[in-house]
């Protein structure tokens, strides 16, 4: 006889942050805070058990509001950093560690072109080893560039949608994710 499965409902990406704070350059500023407790206030009157806290892009590659929040919910959360091309293997594991589960390359509004990344092996290899994700937020229509540039070993999580050009299946970007697939 099996035993009987839990069941979990996951919010695969969500925020937190407080207004006003940002990297310096950063294209957007909050005017609003997004709490933690906002967020656990709303998954619970909407059944959701379980979350994927996903880094911002207006704090960069400061995780560490992110990191607090996880490591205070662990049982609850699971993170998706956001990391520099040349972050080192041991930095990884450390935020494996504490339970990040992917990085994201926010690349809205800035050029797909993403040299830097070229040289991400010890990051790349690490993603793999760690069953990590990476998650992809490009421009419309820049996802296809984006992925022609990633090793197709690499796990691939698509951010809002992968903006296609258009809402249909007919559009590139379709047919490309079902290519990276196979």
């Amino acid at each position: 006889m099996n035993a009987p499965q839990s069941k979990f409902f996951v919010d695969s990406h969500f925020h937190v942050f407080d207004a006003g704070v940002v990297m310096p350059g950063a294209r957007y500023v909050p005017r609003y805070d997004a709490p933690l407790s906002r967020w656990q206030a709303a998954a619970q009157g909407a059944g959701v058990t379980r979350g994927v806290l996903v880094q911002t892009s207006f704090l960069g590659v400061d995780n560490s509001r992110m990191l607090e929040d996880l490591r205070q919910h662990l049982a609850l959360l699971r993170c998706v950093a956001v990391v520099d091309p040349d972050c080192d293997r041991a930095s990884l594991l450390r935020l494996h560690d504490d339970g990040v589960r992917g990085i994201r390359l926010n690349l809205a509004g800035v050029p797909h072109a993403i040299g830097g990344w070229a040289r991400a092996g010890v990051i790349w290899d690490a993603i793999v080893e760690l069953g990590w994700h990476v998650e992809l937020h490009t421009d419309i229509g820049g996802l296809l560039e984006t992925l022609a540039q990633l090793p197709a070993t690499l796990p691939v999580v698509v951010d809002h949608i992968g903006k296609p050009d258009a809402v249909s299946a007919a559009d590139p970007t379709v047919p490309g994710l079902v290519a990276r697939e196979s």
